[in-house]
């Protein structure tokens, strides 16, 4: 079965770069350049031994600002619909960068079409700085502009901030933050700076751990708008109405702002809601039931985005790992039991010594690290049963990381220490290390 599915994933990459093609085609006849980001760009850069790594379900083109309306125009005569095309402005908040098109039929297919990115603030900046660092990939008999290494990095980093439901923009930047050297990394932070994407990008990097430390290195501070930090949280939507809401200048704005999203078009609701489209009563229904269920969901919306307003007063991991895993019970729930598993076969097999911990083989498709990290301090783990269990996460990611063991100076009295190596760990300044344990030296079962 999983052989079959990854068959189909494969067929399903090649349709669209198929797809891809035949746009660029119709974009550049119409006199439109674009450049494709994401999807078979990812895979160039960070899986070209393993495309298989990477599967996605659209495709992603840029073009310039100025140029949006008229690849529409080209794309529609390919048989792509904007479904967004009859919503107003303050409907499309989401999309304010991007138009979801959609092709039906005997072929369908799904093209993301951009004129800027999650996070950045000015557009024209971000599109000169792709023109003028894109690369070229041969795809499909065709010649398509790429971003180039640093572009792909600054655009990996900003997905990891705006993930969605998926845990994929994670996987890649850890991957992104194996394959790309560190003055890549500064290089991109250069371009999300005078795109006015850095606060989202530095709120990418620090969904990883090892990004957090590159980050800090980078001298990239760890402040964000609230939205940025809800949406890189997956935190519940209304939170981010809240949030987009309060970022009004004046009440009178914010008012307007909270009826628009209170009641919004009619094309609006009746795509989000079926019922909608029976009629004026399914109407009516509509907009009855889109308030109704948001009600009991506004106490958690306010708390969510008081923390994410207050950074210093956001709620402790556990409680943030406890959203994660409602909003994404499947993966949350077995990482949640490997993770046990797991920090339970390290507690008994230990005072055997290091070679003997076998860890079990995490599953795939591992969710949120956050929630490992929950798990072990709910559990008391002590610091070289974590670092080994976190080591085996991230190996299971394609990520290897060494386990430091360290020690004080005997004068002071023994004590040791374990952390994975790229951890900003406060003790490793005062302590001598002692032995590193590569992943590579562990297998497991």
């Amino acid at each position: 079965m999983t052989a079959d599915l990854g068959l189909l994933a494969a067929a399903r990459c090649l349709a669209l770069d198929v797809c891809a093609v035949e746009a660029v085609r119709a974009l550049r006849a119409g006199g439109v350049e674009p450049i494709l980001i994401k999807g078979p760009v990812t895979v160039h850069y960070l899986y070209p031994a393993d495309p298989a790594a990477h599967v996605y379900c659209d495709v992603d083109l840029v073009v310039a600002p100025a140029d949006m309306s008229r690849a529409i125009e080209l794309l529609d005569g390919l048989g792509y619909r904007d479904f967004t095309a009859d919503f107003r402005p303050a409907d499309r908040y989401n999309f304010s960068f991007e138009r979801p098109l959609v092709r039906e039929g005997v072929a369908p297919a799904a093209i993301d079409l951009h004129a800027g990115f999650h996070g950045v603030a000015d557009p024209e900046v971000f599109w000169r700085e792709l023109t003028q660092r894109s690369e070229s990939l041969e795809l499909g008999g065709e010649t398509l502009a790429i971003p180039d290494a640093v572009c792909s990095a600054l655009l990996v980093a900003l997905h990891a901030a705006a993930p969605g439901a998926f845990d994929q923009p994670i996987t890649d930047l850890d991957r992104g933050l194996e394959v790309f050297p560190e003055p890549v990394w500064r290089d991109a932070a250069t371009v999300a700076q005078a795109a006015g994407a850095l606060p989202s990008f530095g709120i990418g990097l620090r969904r990883s751990v090892t990004g957090a430390t590159l980050a800090d290195r980078l001298g990239i501070r760890d402040e964000a708008p609230a939205i940025v930090r809800l949406t890189a949280d997956r935190a519940e939507p209304l939170a981010v109405t809240l949030a987009d809401t309060l970022a009004e200048p004046t009440v009178t704005a914010r008012l307007r702002r909270l009826w628009q999203h209170a009641f919004p078009s009619v094309a609006f609701i009746q795509f989000q809601l079926p019922i909608a489209r029976r009629g004026r009563l399914g109407l009516i229904a509509g907009y009855v039931l889109r308030i109704a269920s948001r009600l009991p969901r506004v106490p958690t919306a306010v708390r969510q985005w008081r923390a994410a307003a207050n950074p210093a007063r956001r709620p402790p991991a556990w409680r943030r790992a406890y959203a994660l895993l409602a909003a994404h019970p499947v993966s949350g729930l077995r990482t949640v039991w490997w993770t046990m598993r797991a920090s339970r076969a390290a507690r008994r097999q230990l005072p055997e010594g290091l070679a003997a911990v076998r860890l079990p083989r995490p599953p795939s498709g591992v969710g949120d690290e956050r929630v490992v990290l929950a798990v072990l301090r709910r559990r008391r783990a002590r610091c070289l049963e974590r670092s080994l269990v976190r080591q085996g996460w991230w190996r299971a990611r394609g990520v290897s990381r060494d386990v430091v063991i360290a020690v004080n100076a005997p004068a002071a009295g023994f004590h040791a220490h374990a952390w994975l190596d790229g951890d900003d760990d406060p003790a490793a300044a005062k302590l001598e290390e002692l032995l590193r344990w590569p992943a590579d030296r562990k297998s497991g079962d």
